[in-house]
């Protein structure tokens, strides 16, 4: 929870605690999912054309239509971000050799392995009304899945960062004005298993961090692919309105 209300102030949409791939491939655009701890699990994607789609591995619901979104609809921004630690309001200093500097009890800090890819709808007056007439089903298609969830668990994804490699830590401690160090290189933390933070006062901090995905030392940097997702947007059905 800190990772998530520390890193959302950045703007680039909800921090991922789970970056990897969900079950049926990297996160898509039209997603219908559920997002919970920081993860996404897929239910489906809405713009399948049918069941065979391998990115639904659950079917789709009944009386499933899909939406159509050409590509004029879609805003695509490679290397969005450049390959640099994104770290929350609170620090005052980051240094990508290995350290940062914070006023408060608590932050998070996000390292990609590479530059940021970005892609998003532009707003378009497609999405609500879909998203209006089809979320009940969505949630029965859910719970018939096995999944306890509400009408307000399930999102519709419009948005995503995603990079090759990351790093992520989330910290609070009993003080304040802290030094963090951590320790790691930009673009080999899975390959290597190597990242950590830390802080001054180990003793009255708590730190939780995660890196990957994990590799094999024979990859080459050109073959890896950008399928990380980073930062997620997307829309979810609150009562009366659309958020």
């Amino acid at each position: 929870q800190i990772y998530a209300e520390e890193l959302i102030e950045c703007g680039h949409g909800v921090p991922m605690w789970g970056p990897e791939p969900p079950d049926g491939g990297e996160v898509r655009l039209a997603d219908v999912g559920i997002f919970q701890h920081g993860f996404f699990c897929r239910l489906f994607n809405a713009m399948a054309s049918d069941t065979g789609d391998s990115n639904n591995p659950l079917g789709l619901p009944a009386n499933f239509e899909p939406i159509e979104l050409p590509r004029h609809l879609i805003l695509n921004v490679p290397n969005f971000l450049p390959q640099c630690p994104i770290s929350s309001q609170t620090t005052r200093r980051v240094d990508v050799e290995g350290g940062l500097s914070t006023d408060t009890s608590r932050g998070a800090i996000a390292i990609p392995g590479s530059t940021a890819d970005m892609v998003r709808l532009w707003e378009t007056v497609r999405v609500p009304p879909y998203i209006a007439k089809n979320y009940k089903s969505w949630h029965s298609f859910a719970l018939e899945n096995g999944y306890n969830v509400q009408e307000s668990d399930i999102i519709f994804v419009h948005g995503f960062i995603k990079v090759s490699e990351w790093a992520i830590a989330a910290f609070s401690t009993k003080g304040n004005s802290h030094e963090i160090s951590f320790s790691g290189s930009i673009g080999a933390f899975a390959s290597n298993a190597h990242f950590a933070i830390s802080v001054q006062d180990a003793a009255s901090s708590t730190i939780h961090q995660r890196c990957g995905p994990v590799r094999s030392a024979s990859e080459s940097v050109a073959d890896i692919a950008k399928n990380q997702c980073l930062f997620l947007r997307f829309f979810k059905m609150k009562p009366r309105r659309i958020l």
